[in-house]
């Protein structure tokens, strides 16, 4: 609660309360370990023992407070497809980190209240392993040096005007190790389903047409339209992945139902996905004929908008023009094809779809 007190006071320039936090447990942790080093001297043996518990036990409770301001953070910064492993592996390491410190500590303080904190292999463990954990705190603060400094995570930028992306004339289909990119133009229906199937759910086949078509204003687009309720329909692209990030740009005004994004696809009966009904965003998993939602929130918009998806190890994220709308921690799935899928009647117009793989290139 008093963390949360402190954000409205952040300066206008400040992007989160992380960064004015996790420096103290850093801080409090390496002096404790070198302090803890130094007690192999002698005549310092005796002296140091109750403060170094009392930095461990600061640093601990202090990395709790760092780790939490972090995934706050998280959800309210842009990060871009190349910085989202590092930001993947940053929280997976500060959740160790935090883990490790706060069992440490544990231990020492309760060897130390029963007197049986003494005896050189103990000292020789309570070194070796304080030395692992200024490895892990090193590790850590590396990934998040490199959010910082290589990706811009959490840095402000200079504000420039938006710029519209470039459509070729002609619909194109771009793919190799890292991914595909698919963009709409002329026959871009013919395009598309060269590189991908549609499966149906149900023994209507005929239900979904794609037309190519053109906005004034945002130009060519290829038109996904449901005539008829016949449950969810996939079109499924040969590109398979387990860590990856889906992005399409799309407009469903015209749509009732849901739209989203499959990732993971290992069958009708499993797959993940992330969809929009129009109010809600969601996270989930269709297992054996039903769909269990990891994560879900409030999102309402009309127009245009990007949609991106992203499945990485036990992370899930699901951005919005850039801004995180749901994040949430699962066991990860094996690799598996990604797609689109359609759920209800309508029309979702569709400019562009970027499949990009994360780690498994």
């Amino acid at each position: 609660m008093i963390l949360v007190n402190l954000i409205q006071f952040l300066p206008e320039w400040a992007p989160n309360i992380h960064p004015m936090i996790v420096h103290f447990p850093i801080g409090l942790l390496v002096f404790a370990v070198i302090l803890d080093l130094l007690q192999w001297i002698p005549r310092l043996n005796d002296k140091l023992g109750l403060t170094v518990l009392i930095l461990y036990a600061a640093g601990s409770l202090g990395s709790i407070a760092a780790f939490w301001t972090g995934r706050l953070a998280s959800e309210t910064v842009q990060v871009s497809v190349q910085a989202q492993t590092v930001m993947s592996d940053h929280d997976d390491w500060a959740l160790y980190t935090t883990i490790f410190f706060l069992v440490f500590t544990l231990i020492r303080v309760g060897l130390y209240v029963l007197g049986r904190d003494r005896g050189h292999l103990l000292r020789v463990f309570f070194t070796l392993a304080a030395l692992a954990g200024m490895g892990m705190l090193w590790q850590t603060g590396e990934l998040g040096k490199k959010l910082v400094y290589k990706h811009g995570v959490g840095v402000s930028a200079m504000e420039v005007p938006a710029t519209e992306p470039e459509f070729a004339e002609e619909s194109r289909f771009d793919s190799g190790d890292d991914g595909f990119v698919w963009t709409a133009g002329s026959q871009a229906d013919d395009v598309l389903l060269e590189h991908a199937e549609i499966i149906h759910e149900s023994d209507l086949t005929d239900t979904l047409q794609l037309q190519v078509a053109e906005d004034e204003e945002k130009g060519v687009y290829l038109e996904l339209r449901s005539i008829a309720e016949a449950g969810p329909v996939i079109i499924l692209f040969d590109a398979t992945a387990r860590d990856v990030s889906l992005e399409a740009v799309v407009q469903a005004d015209d749509f009732e139902g849901r739209f989203g994004l499959v990732y993971q696809y290992q069958s009708p009966d499993q797959y993940g996905f992330m969809d929009y009904n129009g109010h809600q965003v969601q996270m989930a998993r269709h297992e054996n004929g039903t769909d269990a939602v990891i994560v879900r929130n409030d999102w309402h918009g009309s127009g245009w908008f990007a949609m991106r998806a992203v499945a990485d190890g036990r992370h899930l994220h699901g951005y919005i023009n850039e801004d995180m709308i749901v994040h949430e921690h699962t066991s990860p799935w094996e690799s598996g094809r990604t797609g689109l899928l359609l759920d209800g009647t309508g029309s979702v117009r569709l400019r562009s779809l970027h499949l990009v793989r994360l780690r498994d290139r």
